[in-house]
C-alpha cells in the first residue's frame, strides 16, 4: 500500500483523499493545502488569465504535460517550497481519479496566495521580454496597485469557496 510521507511527518494514506478535498485536517494538528492535477487552475484565477496564459506560455513537453495547467503551476510551487510540499504520483493507481497529487504545509488560503504570487512572476517575466518598452513599467505600475490578499479574498468569495466544504480529515 503506498502512503505519503507528509511534510509535517505524518503519513497518510492517498485513498483517503478526496476528488473534492482542498484541505486536509491533519492529526499534527495543522491544514495542509491539497492539489489534484485535475483541479483546474481557475481554482486558484479567473478564467481569461488562464486562457491568456494558456496563449502565451509555451510548454516545452506539451505531449507529456498538455497545456499549461495546474502540473506546471504546482512545479513552480514546488521549486520555490520544496520542504514544504510534497507530490505523489499516481498515475498508476486507477482508483484515485487523480494522476498527480500535491500536499503543501500550507493552508488552502496560502497555498492560493503563493499561486498568485508566481504567477505575477511569470508574467514579470514575460513583460521584461516584451518589445514595448512601456509594457513593463505600466506592469509594474498596475502591480504596484494589486494585493494578493485582497484578490484572494475577493476571488474565493466570489468563486463561494468556503473552507468546510472542502476540507477532509486525517486521523
Amino acid at each position: 500500500m503506498n502512503v505519503i510521507l507528509l511534510p509535517c511527518g505524518v503519513s497518510i494514506d492517498p485513498h483517503r483523499i478526496d476528488l473534492g478535498m482542498r484541505e486536509l485536517k491533519c492529526e499534527c494538528g495543522e491544514m495542509h493545502g491539497v492539489v489534484t492535477d485535475i483541479n483546474p487552475l481557475t481554482r486558484f484565477l479567473p478564467e481569461f488569465l488562464v486562457d491568456s496564459l494558456g496563449e502565451i506560455i509555451e510548454v516545452t513537453d506539451s505531449e507529456k504535460w498538455g497545456e499549461f495547467g495546474m502540473t506546471h503551476v504546482m512545479g513552480l510551487v514546488m521549486e520555490d517550497f520544496s520542504e514544504e510540499v510534497v507530490f505523489f504520483d499516481a498515475i498508476e493507481d486507477g482508483y484515485l481519479g487523480y494522476s498527480g497529487l500535491w500536499i503543501s504545509v500550507f493552508d488552502a488560503w496560502r497555498l492560493h496566495e503563493i499561486v498568485v504570487e508566481l504567477v505575477i512572476e511569470i508574467m514579470e517575466h514575460a513583460m521584461s521580454h516584451s518589445d514595448d518598452e512601456n509594457a513593463m513599467s505600466d506592469f509594474e505600475e498596475k502591480m504596484s496597485l494589486f494585493n494578493i490578499t485582497d484578490f484572494v479574498k475577493e476571488y474565493r468569495m466570489e468563486r463561494d469557496l468556503n473552507p468546510e466544504d472542502y476540507v477532509g480529515e486525517y486521523v
